[in-house]
């Protein structure tokens, strides 16, 4: 399967950028996708624009490691590969898509501009801080 990984650097220390996306809560204060977050057990339901979206994400760990799968109806999980690792004191933020088997060129270079966005937004958030 086909995958980009889109990368940001943020100046903040490692440690804190894990923290603040370990908490499922401040994925809508950064993701122009996400528009409401509320816990489901383990999980967190995200409201979209296109509806409600199943998120579970990878138990918090020492690794920085913030994989998540995410499910929307009753279609297969996505897997979601996101890290935070340490770059000279800063942190870079790494998030992989994954080409989804039904997309167009059109739909996936979308996907992969709106990630792009939204770590942009996340790293004007975390400086701004």
């Amino acid at each position: 399967m086909e995958s980009r990984t889109v990368d940001v650097t943020i100046a903040r220390p490692p440690d804190e950028v894990y923290e603040y996306l370990a908490i499922p809560e401040n994925f809508p204060k950064w993701s122009f996708f996400l528009t409401a977050a509320k816990r489901d057990g383990d999980a967190c339901l995200f409201e979209t624009p296109n509806g409600p979206v199943h998120v579970r994400f990878a138990t918090r760990n020492i690794h920085r490691v913030l994989d998540h799968w995410v499910t929307v109806g009753g279609e297969p999980a996505i897997y979601v590969p996101l890290r935070v690792i340490e770059n000279s004191g800063e942190s870079t933020v790494l998030f992989t898509v994954f080409r989804q088997p039904e997309m167009s060129d059109q739909d996936y270079d979308a996907d992969i501009a709106a990630v792009r966005k939204d770590l942009d937004n996340l790293k004007r958030v975390l400086e701004c801080a």
